[in-house]
């Protein structure tokens, strides 16, 4: 009877795509597939019928091994007459800095970040030529400030409050001006 029902062909439902009856190939097994189990049967029994390399699979093993690299490796290490801490903490970082040399990397940091003022600076070079040698006093004009209108009383300047929100008003308006 379960030879009948493998037998008798089974109804879809309508709409769905049909489905093939051929097992997917051995290199599809990555996301699940109908019959994939069958699939995986038909992969073991390929690997069953292949001789089996002893050499070829320890190459392998060697290759892809972390532990079976690092003992290569010592033992290589031992026969060039690497000493085994320089082969134990290859890639490792000195936590014990002396102290010399963070003092003295601190001291140039600080110094980069002082501006150069050379010692020797020249010196203005005496005095220069005698301008008003070319203008007549009669020419020479200067003005003072008249700040007084007449009839009026003095002006008092007397300091206004402001409200604390407007601290930097002047400063972003310079910046809008400047932009």
């Amino acid at each position: 009877m379960a030879e009948q029902e493998a037998a008798a062909p089974r109804k879809e439902p309508r709409g769905a795509p049909a489905r093939s009856r051929s097992p997917p190939a051995p290199n599809q097994l990555g996301a699940p597939l109908p019959h994939s189990s069958l699939a995986l049967g038909a992969e073991v029994r390929a690997t069953r019928q292949q001789a089996f390399d002893a050499r070829q699979a320890a190459e392998q093993l060697v290759r892809r091994s972390f532990v079976a690299r690092c003992a290569a490796e010592a033992r290589v290490g031992e026969g060039l007459n690497i000493p085994r801490e320089q082969q134990l903490y290859r890639g490792l970082i000195s936590l014990q800095v002396p102290a010399d040399e963070v003092l003295s990397s601190a001291v140039q940091g600080r110094l980069a970040l002082v501006q150069y003022q050379p010692g020797d600076r020249k010196e203005a070079a005496g005095e220069g030529p005698d301008l008003m040698a070319f203008y007549r006093p009669r020419e020479l004009f200067t003005e003072t400030p008249f700040l007084e209108v007449g009839g009026l009383p003095p002006l008092k300047l007397q300091a206004q409050r402001r409200h604390p929100a407007t601290t930097f008003l002047m400063y972003r308006k310079l910046q809008q001006w400047a932009s």
